[in-house]
């Protein structure tokens, strides 16, 4: 299954080297050299947007690694992006960017003017697109192996403001009520307003037991201050627990150990159930997401044949189908969903809900259907940038949001579960 499925990736890989065309190394080199010029223009005047794009060659000294960066940036955009982009709207990006990072360049280095420049190139392309510098590649290390500090929440970048996407369960933020789809205006007074994605996601992070203090926008409600003690965050993608006859699998993330974890929690439930083991609920609320290839290794442990997902990028398709052997053996499944269900979650609930596999109960779920992919700058930085959405197996994106086929809303001062017990209901039917 997964020596396939490494087969598939380095396809994948030599396809997209494949189609790189090292023609458009002139166009990145002019790029930089472009920016070059527009950095000296603005350290010397800030000028009209009108202005913007400089029309004749000024002399300035940049580090041939602060060129090189932006070149790759700038390269890999146009030929790895999952749409084709305008060259023209790139450099403008670039330059709104840094003018609206660092409204005054006097006494920053030329490297804060690149890597604001770069940040402002790749947010005018779609929320999840990022430059990461040792730090921020640290950072998203770290979620993805399971530890780090902060509060718990999954985010993206909206219009002023950060999006929560889904609180991690068991986190200082899910305790402290914050939802998915709140609007987190600041933190500590810094607004975000005009921050990038990346440097809001070390603001939040901190010391633990220290607090920082949000201000939130949620729905129709007025604004409000959230103030939340930071701790260790220690992710367990996975947890299970018996409910008589039945094996409840709880996913709160897909990290890298999350597939192999699942598939242990579903023996270990029939070594205690054994043949009177009804069905399985797997519970994928509040779930952000992550790994994309964990998602599949789920979805395949559930399935016998049938395509999992696709994925299309600019210049082909990529088809990862279910591997003989359905390790729930066929006993009744109920995928719980809701709007904190985002990106691999999602992965899982329309491949599963699509082979007509299981019956999904709960809510819409969040609606992201790209795939963001980590492409190496240097030893120390990274590109993430999207390279692919993703179809259901009957071919449809998730942008929207997956719908279930009973829905059941949360009643949040309630103190039972509604869902869950719908859930269990379900497969308790005669």
């Amino acid at each position: 299954m997964n020596i396939v499925r490494a087969c598939l990736l380095i396809v994948s890989c030599i396809s997209l080297l494949g189609c790189y065309n090292y023609s458009l190394k002139s166009e990145s080199d002019a790029a930089s050299r472009w920016l070059a010029t527009d950095i000296s223009r603005y350290r010397q005047a800030t000028p009209s947007v009108g202005h913007l794009l400089p029309q004749a060659p000024m002399n300035v000294r940049l580090a041939h690694s602060d060129l090189s960066l932006f070149a790759q940036v700038f390269d890999r955009v146009l030929t790895l992006y999952v749409h084709e982009v305008d060259k023209k709207s790139l450099l403008l990006a670039a330059a709104e960017g840094m003018r609206r990072s660092v409204p005054d360049p006097t006494n920053v280095s030329n490297r804060v003017l690149v890597d604001s420049a770069i940040q402002g190139m790749l947010s005018s392309l779609d929320p999840y697109s990022s430059y990461l510098d040792a730090a921020h590649w640290r950072a998203l290390r770290d979620q993805t192996s399971g530890e780090f500090g902060g509060i718990g929440i999954q985010v993206r970048m909206g219009q002023g403001y950060i999006e929560v996407i889904s609180p991690i369960d068991g986190t200082p933020a899910a305790d402290a009520g914050v939802q998915p789809g709140d609007h987190i205006l600041s933190a500590d007074g810094k607004s975000f307003a005009k921050m990038a994605l990346r440097d809001a996601v070390l603001v939040l992070r901190g010391r633990p037991g220290s607090i920082v203090k949000l201000a939130i926008k949620r729905q129709k409600l007025p604004k409000f201050n959230l103030s939340i003690e930071r701790a260790i965050i220690k992710v367990a993608s996975v947890r299970f627990s018996l409910k008589k006859n039945i094996g409840y699998i709880r996913v709160s993330r897909f990290s890298d150990r999350t597939g192999a974890e699942v598939q242990a929690a579903i023996l270990t439930i029939w070594d205690n159930i054994g043949d009177s083991l009804k069905g399985f609920v797997l519970d994928l609320r509040r779930n952000p997401g992550g790994l994309f290839d964990q998602s599949i290794d789920v979805a395949d442990l559930f399935l016998d044949k049938g395509r999992i997902v696709s994925t299309r990028a600019r210049s082909s398709d990529l088809h990862y189908r279910a591997t003989k052997g359905d390790l729930s053996r066929g006993r009744p499944l109920v995928v719980l969903i809701d709007k904190g269900s985002a990106s691999a979650a999602e992965i899982v609930a329309g491949a599963l809900k699509d082979n007509l596999r299981a019956t999904l109960i709960g809510s819409r779920t969040f609606g992201k259907g790209s795939v963001q992919t980590i492409l190496p700058l240097s030893s120390e930085e990274r590109l993430k940038l999207t390279t692919s959405i993703y179809l259901t197996p009957s071919g449809r994106t998730v942008e929207g949001g997956i719908t279930p086929h009973i829905e059941v809303l949360s009643a949040k001062k309630e103190k039972t579960d509604a869902q869950l017990e719908r859930a269990l209901d379900w497969l308790r039917r005669p």
